[in-house]
């Protein structure tokens, strides 16, 4: 034990000293570009600067001296703000400036900003313009909410959206269309995560991406060649007042909602707040003065922080999309400025080292981030007619004065910029600036260890002045430092990719994957070995009888879970939950094993983990909360049992095999689904979700019941259990109550409650309606039956409580609003009245229900709701599906492969649904069919043989009503089928499986499956 803890205290310090200098010496560096080609609009970081208060300048010239000063700097970028407020004045397309009419008349309000951008094009400038600030006439009912009101106390300046989202789009038409050759970016917004920038509400990602899809349609239908650019969001915490989440997760929930769509540049605020640009520091521990028990650990606010928001972009597929610094700096503040305002943006520093901090941040972003564009420095001078607030220390991040004298980091920027340009990692063109024409050839200097040439024939190579062999087009293996390769004769190269390899980046990447399985197992070991000294020291004393000792160990499992679960997106606060979990399990196997399916419909709400830290891929890793939990019980499962498995009983095993039947041709049904799929990376995930684990969950059940502990019967409870708290969730936001944030964010889905065909349709824990329908299905008639069962037996409150789940769940189907679920509930009741009537009034029942469901139908059909007709909406839709699904069925007798119904569906679909949500549609609605197309007919024959085991209502079996249940369940299950999905989800395919299960324990032993 005390070896054990040892190791264990060992490899964790080994971790931590692996993360910490990976942090700082490796996070978030590229050697070679993610992508095959040039990052679009610029090739490499460029140079730009923001000029502050341009269009408020009274001399005319000062846009002139402006823009010859950033020629002269070597910048070739401009970023402007454009005011809706001052062009658009005085209401919607009035575009004269009437402010000022008694003394100079009026004017129109395009005057300034015309000449502004003929100057920028005078001197080959290119403006980015950030437009912003809606007019009053444009606000005013969002300037006059209390929260408004009561901002403008708080910040004078601040803005909001307008208050109809058309009337943005259509100046930005204007103003594209105006400046059309002349001006190609154009940013939405500033900073919209802040509450002072938007009306003073609270920011929400989908208001805002109302308003950015508005603005990039605009822009596109104005000019298709304008480029847009994302807003700078201003880096936060979470913890401000102004922005109740960070930025990243702002971002993130953009990115959920669809954003990348509606933006070409991703832009970032990447301010150095005083600290040296060179540092790589991302996390840091909160101290006293901070301290927060949600993120004791959080993220640092400076240079490198941008990038944790690329680490976001990638996570979700977004790489190929640049980065644009839209402002980055550091101020200067003297100390006549009052220390509570000069500290505003990080510890002041002195004209040179601000010169030399810049430089650094730029020469750090060529060495490292060849996702990186234009950087745009604040500012070049605060310009305006107004002078600045004494106190205010933003002035102090010019690099000229107001006076126009050029300021110490003006000279210091200058001069690096005329500097020969150099070549950083990444994917080039030729004509980068590195590259220069000599007599007899090209010349290129680049900083890195490797070049590689994309076409060419060069007759000589010089590289820093000796001839070398290029060995594949490609040179590698140089000092990482500035060399000089010289081409001479033959043909240019079309492009060429500078790479830069990383020391140590091997054990870095995989170091501490090794050190953390190493410290899982010596973790599990640990645990087990105190959790046995632990029973045998309860055992001894009798203090705790086995049924509690169970019990306390079910429940410690269920809070590590949680823990694991909720606690925290970092491998941490995970592992504090984890690691308890593993060893619990080890302890008991059988009672892990029950909390497989209690988490299974939480399939949408995956655990996410997002920590580069510790190895974990930048994209992150999903990873849903029933299949990790399944693992850890199976592999607990051989650590406890491996010594009885190894003297497995044979007649046990030749018993079962006939039982076992239906499950190898699900399998080899599986298997053949991935052998003849086109895209096999969905193939392959879906026979590990639907089939592999499923299967393994099962079989983990069997031989656990062959262990003599029981694990069916508490399985089906906490299937039960799971089933009434989704039924709450979807009952809860019927009723207006959110309770979705308890549990986490959906997986690319969007709203909770769905409008469409008249009617508000739940979804609860799961992605659509028609999942929630499905689900609902499999729980009530269980729960019913063991009512029933319950109340035979004379156990009331046993039977409330089912009667109780089963009424949840039926209320959760029904406002689920699915066609298919109410089929499928109608068939299921039938069954359990029928078996639970008496022979004479079965067909008094029948009869009953009959002439019922056709008044049900005639009332609903008199109502007019088109959701509950059969005959429109979504129902025609089907049969287009079904008519498109035999026809691909007719091509692919032998079916099309797992999870490739989406991709074939294209070819086969009715040209009249192709502009429809319809396109998307991931399965033919239709359980032959579904079955037959995605593994063929073993695949039906398994599936169909299992389910038939199941349908049968043997009577004399020792738990008659249970088994009616099981079938009564699948006979709705099948009905629903029919018109929907029936086995391909997650909790579809578990339930099944343990429905098996259970249908097998009616028969009363672990072996009545094989009896069948």
């Amino acid at each position: 034990m005390f070896l054990l803890c040892s190791l264990g205290v060992l490899l964790t310090a080994a971790l931590g000293v692996v993360v910490w200098l990976d942090n700082a010496a490796l996070r978030g560096i590229a050697s070679r570009s993610p992508i095959s080609s040039p990052f679009p609009y610029t090739d490499g970081p460029a140079l730009g600067v923001n000029v502050f208060n341009l269009h408020l300048e009274p001399d005319p010239t000062a846009a002139d001296r402006t823009f010859a000063l950033v020629r002269a700097l070597g910048a070739r970028y401009v970023r402007m703000q454009v005011p809706w407020e001052d062009i658009e004045i005085h209401g919607r397309g009035d575009f004269t400036d009437r402010r000022n009419e008694a003394t100079i008349g009026v004017v129109s309000s395009w005057a300034k900003y015309d000449r502004i951008v003929n100057a920028a094009v005078a001197h080959g400038i290119e403006l980015i313009m950030r437009v912003d600030r809606p007019p009053d006439w444009a606000r005013e009912q969002g300037r006059s909410t209390p929260e408004f009101v009561a901002g403008l106390a708080v910040d004078g300046n601040s803005t909001g959206p307008p208050d109809d989202l058309e009337d943005y789009g259509r100046f930005l038409t204007e103003l594209v269309t105006r400046y059309r050759g002349k001006v190609t970016y154009f940013q939405i917004w500033n900073e919209p995560n802040l509450k002072n920038e938007w009306g003073w509400q609270e920011p929400k990602p989908a208001d805002f991406l109302a308003l950015l899809r508005v603005g990039y349609e605009a822009v596109k239908s104005a000019n298709p060649d304008a480029v847009v650019l994302f807003p700078g969001l201003a880096p936060t915490d979470g913890l401000d007042p102004r922005a109740s989440m960070t930025e990243l997760e702002y971002l993130d929930a953009i990115y959920s909602l669809g954003g990348a769509a509606y933006f070409d540049i991703m832009a970032a605020q990447n301010y150095g707040l005083g600290q040296p640009p060179t540092e790589h520091r991302y996390v840091f521990l909160r101290g006293r003065d901070n301290w927060n028990w949600h993120r004791p650990i959080d993220t640092r606010n400076d240079v490198s922080r941008v990038v944790l928001l690329r680490e976001v972009m990638e996570r979700h597929g977004d790489v190929a999309t640049p980065v644009w610094v839209t402002e980055f700096g550091y101020n200067a503040a003297p100390d006549t400025i009052p220390a509570e305002r000069r500290f505003v943006w990080g510890p002041p520093v002195d004209e040179q080292t601000k010169g030399a901090y810049l430089v650094a941040q730029i020469e750090r972003t060529r060495r490292e981030w060849p996702w990186m564009g234009v950087m745009n420095i604040w500012m070049l001078r605060y310009g305006g007619y107004a002078e600045p607030d004494p106190a205010d220390p933003t002035p102090y991040f010019a690099l000229v004065s107001r006076d126009w004298q050029l300021l110490p980091s003006y000279q210091i920027v200058q001069a690096y910029m005329q500097a020969p340009p150099v070549a950083h990692v990444g994917v080039h063109d030729w004509s980068h600036p590195a590259v220069e024409r000599t007599v007899d050839g090209w010349r290129v200097r680049f900083a890195g260890t490797g070049l590689e040439f994309y076409g060419g024939s060069p007759t000589t190579v010089l590289l820093d002045g000796d001839a070398i062999t290029l060995t594949a087009n490609a040179v590698h293996g140089l000092a990482d430092t500035t060399h000089v390769i010289e081409l001479r004769g033959g043909s240019a190269p079309t492009g060429f990719a500078v790479v830069r390899d990383l020391p140590w980046q091997f054990p870095a990447d995989y170091g501490p994957l090794l050190l953390f399985a190493g410290i899982a197992v010596i973790g599990a070991l640990t645990m087990r070995t105190a959790l046995v000294l632990l029973d045998h020291l309860i055992a001894r004393r009798q203090q705790i009888a086995f049924g509690r000792r169970e019990w306390i160990i079910f429940a410690l499992q269920g809070i590590t879970l949680a823990i694991t679960y909720r606690a925290s997106a970092q491998l941490p606060l995970t592992m504090l939950g984890l690691l308890p979990f593993i060893g619990l399990s080890i302890a008991r196997p059988d009672l892990a094993l029950r909390w497989v399916v209690i988490t299974v419909p939480l399939y949408f709400l995956p655990k996410g983990l997002f920590d580069a830290r510790f190895g974990i891929r930048d994209s992150g890793i999903y990873l849903p909360l029933h299949e990790v939990t399944l693992i850890i019980a199976a592999v607990a499962t051989l650590i406890r049992d491996w010594r009885r498995m190894r003297w497995l009983a044979l007649p046990a095993l030749s018993v079962a095999v006939w039982a076992m039947m239906p499950a190898v041709l699900v399998l080899i049904g599986g298997i053949w689904g991935v052998i003849i799929a086109d895209v096999r990376g969905p193939a392959l995930r879906e026979l590990r979700w639907m089939i592999i684990e499923p299967l393994l969950f099962a079989a983990l059940i069997w031989w656990h019941e062959q262990q003599g502990r029981a694990v069916v019967y508490p399985a089906l409870i906490g299937w039960l259990v799971a089933g009434a708290v989704s039924a709450l969730v979807a009952l809860a936001q019927v009723g207006g109550v959110n309770l979705m944030p308890l549990f986490g964010t959906k997986i690319g889905h969007g709203t909770d409650l769905v409008a469409t065909e008249g009617v508000v349709r739940a979804t609860g824990l799961y992605g659509h309606p028609n999942n929630l329908g499905l689900a609902m299905g499999r729980v009530w008639p269980l729960a019913a039956a063991l009512a029933w069962a319950a109340w035979q037996q004379r156990r009331q409150w046993l039977a409330l409580t089912f009667a109780g789940i089963a009424l949840l769940a039926l209320a959760a189907l029904t406002v689920s609003f699915s066609r298919g679920a109410y089929l499928g509930a109608l068939v299921a009741g039938g069954y359990l009245l029928f078996f639970a009537a008496t022979p004479r009034l079965r067909y008094r029942l029948i009869s009953g229900a009959g002439v019922g469901v056709l008044l049900m139908a005639i009332m609903l059909s008199a109502l007019g709701i088109e959701r509950l007709s059969l005959l429109t909406g979504s129902s025609t839709i089907r049969l287009s599906t079904w008519r498109a699904a035999l026809a691909m069925l007719a091509d692919h007798p032998l079916g099309i492969g797992l999870d490739q119904f989406l991709v074939v569906y294209q070819q086969y679909i009715d040209p009249a649904l192709c502009d429809t949500n319809e396109v998307y549609t991931s399965h033919p609605h239709n359980l032959i069919l579904d079955l037959l197309l995605r593994g063929g007919p073993l695949l039906l024959l398994g599936l169909g043989w299992a389910t038939w085991r199941m349908v049968r209502v043997p009577m004399h079996a020792p738990s008659p009503a249970l088994a009616v249940g099981v079938a009564a369940t699948m006979a709705g299950a099948l009905t629903h089928g029919l018109v929907d999905a029936f086995y391909f989800w997650p909790d579809l395919a578990f339930s099944f499986w343990l429905l098996v299960m259970v249908r097998a324990w009616c028969n009363g032993s672990p072996q009545g499956i094989a009896s069948e």
